[in-house]
């Protein structure tokens, strides 16, 4: 199976977890490029204590930061120069994507007479030096070839019909517009912090602890390349609260780079459905964040990029009932209208649904996949939290012998910073209602 867990111990994993002494983690778990890191960065810029004006001075007040939203002005999460040192990472981002592109033009075999010096100096291009803040002249240089590949043909058409998702570079075009702000005096946006990405090659573990939350928490970002979920991910199960899924939406019709031939979203449900079986986890709840919906929407708007029948066969007899359709318009969700999109999405999500509702036991009758706060195994307390939280959020399904739940959400983790805010907040309350019956001890 291309997601067995097993490997040598990482002490510093054991470590981290066993210092920190908290009651909730949330794992960050999905294959390669589902989006993991940025759900991590959200994390990191969420529960800060501190937000800045648009003058950059900073802002400890919760009600002084409601008077501004209320007031039509934005505040910020970080500051200018804490803003300023992702820099480098920006730089690298654009780097590795002009390279992608690049292999995808030789692999296409497009003509590169007339871009063969800017290709070979973007190529050899020593990207260590993207590190340092006084290489300025050497940046310059570099975006000065980036941009003569960008006016060439042959690199626009390698850009155009590649799938921007199986190269993980989704948000090339962004920063390649952006080029020449990119100088000493850029300070980036929140948002584009937000789009840069990066493989995560090791275990980022953070701690928070607010002044609205008694219980804190610790959020662990794993990587999802097959080498490390062999190697990392068991390590982790023992202490996890919640097990935050991920799955890249926009990936239906992407093969792996690990293993070319095999879809990128069947992998995701092999990797769903074993994290399922495993005994660690059997009273762990899932939080199911179905992500970048927007390159979904992208994709299923371009008549090239359908479901693959071969992949899924059962695409092609899935029927979107009234009631799910109604479902989205009392939402407002704004594309329900697209009932090619909704089809889309709702097959998707069913993927993992029923994945869950069969490793759980569960019946297939609507009412038995709806969740049923009264019937929650739990003190009054709890059902009420419950209820005022997820109420309306019908796809939840819970199973009351093996003690978890599924929580499935959609997001762009790109889109904006309030709506995600919010979702994290929502998700929170559930968590720490939930985390008070959560069961770690594997069964005999």
């Amino acid at each position: 199976m291309p997601c067995c867990f097993a490997g040598a111990k990482d002490t510093r994993i054991d470590k981290a977890l066993g210092d920190s002494n908290l009651r909730i983690v949330f794992l960050l778990l999905g294959i390669q490029g589902s989006g993991k890191s940025t759900v991590f960065k959200y994390f990191s810029l969420c529960f800060l204590e501190v937000r800045f004006d648009q003058h950059g001075q900073p802002i400890q007040d919760d009600l002084e930061v409601e008077r501004l939203a209320q007031a039509g002005e934005d505040t910020m999460l970080l500051s200018d120069l804490e803003r300023k040192a992702f820099v480098p990472q920006i730089k690298h981002y654009i780097l590795n994507a002009t390279r992608a592109i690049l292999r995808m033009m030789v692999s296409m075999k497009l003509d590169n007479t007339k871009i063969r010096e800017s290709e070979t100096f973007v190529t050899e291009y020593d990207s260590s030096l993207l590190d340092d803040f006084g290489q300025w002249d050497s940046w310059r240089e570099l975006a000065y070839h980036i941009k003569q590949l960008l006016f060439s043909t042959s690199f626009q058409t390698a850009f155009r019909d590649t799938d921007e998702s199986y190269l993980g570079i989704e948000n090339a075009a962004h920063f390649f517009a952006i080029l020449d702000r990119i100088s000493e005096e850029y300070v980036p946006a929140e948002m584009e912090i937000l789009r840069v990405g990066a493989a995560t090659t090791r275990v980022n573990m953070r701690n928070f602890s607010t002044r609205d939350l008694k219980t804190p928490f610790c959020a662990i970002d794993v990587g999802g390349a097959r080498e490390e979920r062999r190697l990392k991910w068991a390590q982790c199960f023992r202490e996890t609260t919640v097990v935050w899924f991920l799955v890249d939406c926009a990936s239906y019709n992407t093969m792996t780079l690990e293993e070319p031939p095999q879809n990128k979203l069947v992998e995701a449900i092999d990797c769903f459905e074993i994290l399922l079986e495993n005994r660690w986890l059997k009273g762990t709840s899932f939080i199911l964040i179905l992500n970048k919906q927007d390159v979904l929407r992208k994709k299923v708007t371009e008549k090239s990029q359908k479901m693959p029948f071969s992949v899924f066969p059962d695409f092609s007899r899935f029927v979107v009932t009234e009631e799910e359709l109604a479902r989205f318009a009392n939402s407002r969700d704004p594309h329900w209208k697209e009932k090619e999109l909704v089809k889309y999405r709702l097959f998707i999500k069913h993927q993992f649904v029923d994945m869950f509702r069969r490793k759980s036991s569960l019946g297939d009758t609507e009412d038995q996949l709806r969740y049923n706060v009264e019937a929650r195994p739990a003190g009054q307390q709890h059902k009420a939290a419950l209820r005022k939280n997820i109420t309306g959020n019908s796809a939840l399904l819970y199973c009351p012998d093996q003690m978890r739940g599924l929580f499935p959400y959609e997001m762009t983790a790109t889109d904006s910073l309030r709506d995600c805010s919010r979702l994290f907040r929502e998700v929170r309350e559930v968590v720490i209602q939930l985390s008070a019956a959560s069961s770690h001890t594997p069964p005999a």
